[in-house]
């Protein structure tokens, strides 16, 4: 008897951690980029943001625009604060690393324009999360990055 309870216990608590660590790992959702990276600016009560539209992505990432799904750009319209949030969406997840390549040269492209810029706001360049969930990648430059995350993450819940 207390064999049998043990084994049931133990595919039990096996069950609970698959199930826990699917959740986790979620990479689907029905949100659109735009939908996330409003949500985020809402949340963090973010102001004075413009959004990039698809002809002048290009100007601003070195990203070939076929690659994507889908893609919201907001970034700081004073020429001299970083904030940016960004969503893109890829058309095949093998174009992730690419995307990502093109974020890290972004932020990079942007320390180097700010480096006549006051200290405190170059130093929020340094603030910024680039993350992953399936066929999305999120970037934000704000000093309340893992807030950012964090509201970026509820759309894979």
């Amino acid at each position: 008897m207390n064999k049998l309870l043990l084994l049931l216990l133990s595919v039990l608590f096996c069950g609970m951690l698959v199930s826990c660590t699917a959740e986790k790992n979620k990479t689907n959702t029905s949100a659109a980029p735009g939908e996330m990276t409003r949500k985020v600016i809402e949340e963090l009560s973010l102001e004075n943001l413009v959004e990039i539209k698809k002809d002048l992505l290009s100007t601003h990432y070195s990203i070939d625009a076929s690659l994507l799904s889908d893609f919201s750009v907001y970034i700081s319209d004073e020429n001299d604060k970083p904030y940016e949030i960004a969503v893109f969406e890829v058309t095949d997840e093998k174009n992730v690393p690419m995307i990502q390549s093109a974020v890290a040269d972004r932020i990079n492209h942007k320390l180097s324009a700010f480096g006549n810029v006051q200290d405190g706001d170059k130093g929020i360049l340094n603030q910024n999360t680039i993350e992953t969930r399936g066929r999305y990648i999120f970037f934000a430059v704000t000093e309340n990055y893992k807030k950012a995350q964090s509201v970026f993450f509820e759309f894979f819940e």
